[in-house]
């Protein structure tokens, strides 16, 4: 009977993460979209590290290809691709200076079109599992082979941010 429980422990968990997964997409959107006020050292600190996470995401992609064939080119594709959206949403941000320092409020139909992007990923990966369960009641390793786009949706996110972080950087500088 002990030996019963763990398996139904991570059951439970993986079915609550389930059934999260859209609260918690509903909250990254109400909080990318919130207006939120800029404090220079924290931008410049973020911008580095997102330029680190990029390097090592396509380090970690190319790696990674060695199993997943596609993964480093689909990781550089979606970092290219996420670029001139993160230029788009700076130029689509409201800006405001006040008393207390610069404020941002980012747009709101990026911020939607990201969190969709995402959830779009998440629902498609889950799809393809159900229809491999179904195949052959048992998840083969072939599957993995098919997740080179898990990395061209990553890299827009990343790609979007980078561009999005160095931008308010140059814009702080500018004020």
């Amino acid at each position: 009977m002990p030996l019963l429980i763990v398996p139904l422990a991570i059951l439970l968990a993986l079915f609550i993460a389930l059934l999260l997964t859209p609260v918690s997409l509903w909250m990254r959107y109400r909080s990318g979209r919130a207006r939120r006020r800029l404090q220079p050292w924290v931008v410049t600190a973020n911008s580095w590290m997102l330029l680190m996470s990029a390097v090592m995401f396509l380090g970690s992609a190319w790696v990674i290809g060695h199993w997943v064939e596609g993964a480093s080119g689909h990781a550089a594709l979606g970092l290219v691709a996420g670029l001139p959206l993160g230029v788009l949403g700076l130029v689509t941000s409201h800006f405001e200076t006040t008393a207390k320092g610069v404020h941002v409020t980012p747009n709101r139909w990026l911020v939607l079109v990201l969190t969709l992007l995402v959830a779009a990923r998440i629902g498609w990966g889950l799809w393809r599992l159900v229809l491999a369960w179904r195949e052959s009641g048992t998840l083969e390793a072939s599957m993995w082979n098919d997740q080179a786009n898990l990395f061209a949706v990553g890299g827009v996110l990343l790609g979007y941010y980078v561009a999005w972080g160095w931008g308010l950087r140059r814009k702080l500088r500018q004020r």
